[in-house]
């Protein structure tokens, strides 16, 4: 009886020592593959987000504040050479400028065309008012010969024949004023433009040199 009972619990162990070593040896395959599936999962998510940097840009946007230029990346700074060449082309222009201011008072007589325009006007009214003070006179005259009936007619008509004279004299002034003024006028416009030209192709000489 005792030999039976002592049997029957090593066959009763025998069953569960191999149930509780496959248990255990199951949850250790459990968590084996556990892991090798985390990390099967970690890898297929870089390997996408990596996918997906390749196929996708990504921009960055930076907004200067108020107190930073706005000055593009690729502009180059400028340069004494540049700075040197252009005040240079100033002092040139002003050169030419002068020159020109020189060349027009030496033509005019030391006078700038200005100054020849102002007195030749002045002149022009001086002598009209010396033409029409004669005409009031030689009127005046007229009537009062005509009024007193002057026997001695000849010598009015000498007169008046003097006075009539002097009148177209200062015609002759005046157009002869005019005629100068016209012509001085158009030297002055052929000396600006022959100037003006001479201006334009030292320009353009610099540019090409440039």
């Amino acid at each position: 009886m005792m030999l039976l009972w002592i049997m029957s619990t090593g066959l009763e162990l025998s069953l569960i020592v191999p149930i509780s070593w496959a248990q255990s040896g199951g949850d250790l395959v459990d968590t084996g593959s556990g892991l090798m599936a985390e990390e099967s999962l970690v890898k297929t998510e870089e390997s996408n987000k990596q996918s997906s940097d390749l196929k996708h840009c990504s921009l960055t946007f930076f907004t200067p504040g108020p107190s930073v230029p706005c000055r593009a990346t690729n502009e180059a700074p400028v340069s004494q050479e540049n700075l040197a060449y252009l005040k240079e082309l100033f002092q040139d222009t002003h050169r030419i400028i002068q020159n020109l201011h020189h060349t027009i008072s030496s033509e005019a007589g030391q006078f700038s065309y200005q100054d020849a325009i102002v007195e030749t006007i002045t002149g022009i009214g001086e002598d009209n008012q010396e033409f029409y003070r004669n005409l009031h006179k030689v009127s005046d005259e007229l009537y009062t010969e005509m009024e007193d009936s002057n026997p001695n007619i000849s010598e009015e008509k000498k007169k008046l024949k003097k006075d009539f004279l002097m009148m177209e004299y200062l015609l002759k002034i005046t157009s002869h004023l005019a005629d100068q003024l016209d012509t001085s006028s158009q030297d002055l416009d052929m000396v600006l433009t022959q100037h003006t030209e001479k201006s334009m192709l030292l320009a353009y000489g610099s540019t090409v040199k440039s």
